[in-house]
């Protein structure tokens, strides 16, 4: 994802994930030669889950165009012949829409690793999401 107002660049690789409380946190940043800083995006598992229960995205090597692969749902029992065909299956046709960015770093510092917490307060449950970056900052 890019960021509003900023050079647009493409967060799209993973620096770290942790997994708490049925939702995924993630960090990403662009690539290692360009100045891009780090995001943190936060995705329910239902969300994760509408992805991968919808269709597939595919591709005919002799049309060269991309086309849609309805999900027939994942089952152990299947014949090899349908495996084979699931393998060749990898991309789902949409992502996870709207994400919810928790925050971003200055293009010069990058996410290393994140890790969650999370206690009850005053009756409340609290998360708390820990990001370590390469400049040796500890984000809470």
């Amino acid at each position: 994802s890019s960021q509003a107002g900023q050079q647009p660049f493409e967060h799209d690789e993973v620096d770290g994930a942790v997994y708490k409380g049925r939702v995924l946190y993630a960090a990403f940043s662009g690539p290692k030669n360009l100045q891009t800083g780090s995001i943190v995006c936060s995705y329910p598992v239902s969300a994760i889950d509408e992805v991968f229960d919808g269709p597939y995205l595919t591709f005919n090597k002799d049309t060269r165009e991309w086309g849609s692969e309805p999900n027939r749902g994942f089952n152990c029992d299947r014949k090899k012949e349908q495996l084979d065909a699931a393998i060749n299956l990898y991309l789902m046709e949409k992502g996870i829409q709207n994400p919810t960015p928790l925050f971003n770093t200055e293009s010069s510092e990058r996410v290393t690793a994140i890790t969650a917490d999370s206690f009850t307060y005053g009756g409340e449950d609290i998360m708390v999401l820990y990001a370590a970056s390469d400049i040796g900052q500890v984000h809470r």
